[in-house]
C-alpha cells in the first residue's frame, strides 16, 4: 500500500466519524428541548411522564455513545499533555500512533467483545424499560454499545494509518 492510499484510506475513516458526530451533535439541542418540557410538564402543570424522561436517558446515550469516535477524531479526548504539548510534530504522532494501537484500538475491540453479547441477549428477548409507561425500546439502546465500540476501532485504525502517513512523508499539522 502506498503512502497516498494510506492516507486516502485514513481520511474515509475519520469521514465516518465525522459525520456520525456532527448527526449526534444535534441530538443535544434535541435533549436540551425535552428536559425543559419534562421541568415545565412537571412544575408548572404537575404532570409527569415516564417515557418522556425516559427518552431523554435514550437522547443522552446516543450523544455520549456515538460521539466518542468523533471525539477521538477531533481530538478533544482527555489527554495528560503535561510533556506532549511540548513535544515536536514528529514525537507526537509516535504518541497518537502508539497510543491507538496500544490503548484505544485493544480497548475498543475489547469493547465490542463484552457489549455484543450483552445487545444480542437484550435483542433476543426484546428488551424494554422496567417501567410500565416507558420506553420500548432498550434493547436498541444497548445497541449502541457494540456499535460505539466498532466506531473506535474504526477511528483507531485511521488514527493509527494517518499518524503512520505523516511519520512517513514528514508532512505534520501545525
Amino acid at each position: 500500500m502506498d503512502f497516498a492510499t494510506l492516507i486516502q484510506t485514513q481520511r474515509r475513516l475519520c469521514a465516518i466519524t465525522s459525520a456520525l458526530g456532527r448527526a449526534v451533535a444535534w441530538l443535544t439541542l434535541l435533549m436540551v428541548l425535552l428536559t425543559s418540557c419534562v421541568v415545565l410538564l412537571r412544575y408548572g402543570f404537575n404532570i409527569g411522564s415516564v417515557a418522556l424522561q425516559e427518552s431523554v436517558t435514550y437522547l443522552h446515550g446516543i450523544v455520549f455513545l456515538l460521539a466518542l469516535a468523533y471525539t477521538a477524531d477531533t481530538d478533544q479526548h482527555v489527554r495528560v499533555d503535561i510533556f506532549y504539548r511540548r513535544f515536536s510534530p514528529r514525537t507526537q504522532a509516535w504518541v497518537n500512533c502508539l497510543g491507538s494501537l496500544v490503548f484505544l484500538l485493544p480497548f475498543a475491540v475489547y469493547l465490542l467483545w463484552v457489549t455484543w453479547p450483552f445487545f444480542v441477549n437484550a435483542w433476543h428477548i426484546r428488551e424494554t424499560s422496567a417501567e410500565a409507561a416507558g420506553l420500548p425500546f432498550v434493547y436498541l439502546l444497548k445497541g449502541l454499545l457494540p456499535l460505539a465500540a466498532a466506531s473506535l476501532v474504526l477511528q483507531a485504525i485511521g488514527q493509527v494509518l494517518g499518524q503512520l502517513g505523516h511519520l512517513v512523508t514528514g508532512e505534520f499539522e501545525s
